[in-house]
């Protein structure tokens, strides 16, 4: 069975290729990056599904990758909280259904 963890600090231009190689070792299910909605960048973190995610959590945490000091811990579950919509999408929106 595997588990989720959380890898922050990354470098922003880190590919997924390169993260693939260091997450292949701990039995890498899935890899999620996210990007930035408007510039479509990567954000810094990432989240992934390992097989091995209790070695990879203690062996990655605080470790160097493209000089920066990694944060790898095991990924909290999400609150299922309604979305919230931005002002100027709720102002059209009213606009629209009058």
């Amino acid at each position: 069975m595997s588990k989720r963890i959380f890898i922050g600090n990354l470098p922003y231009d880190t590919t997924e290729e390169e993260l693939k190689g260091v997450l292949r070792p701990y039995g890498m299910k899935k890899l999620h990056m996210p990007t930035d909605r408007e510039t479509k960048k990567f954000r810094g973190f990432a989240f992934a599904d390992l097989t091995e995610a209790d070695k990879a959590v203690s062996e990655l945490h605080e470790g160097d990758f493209g000089g920066r000091t990694l944060r790898v811990s095991f990924a909290e579950e999400r609150e299922n909280k309604p979305r919230t919509v931005s002002k100027t999408h709720t102002i059209e929106r009213c606009a629209n259904e009058k």
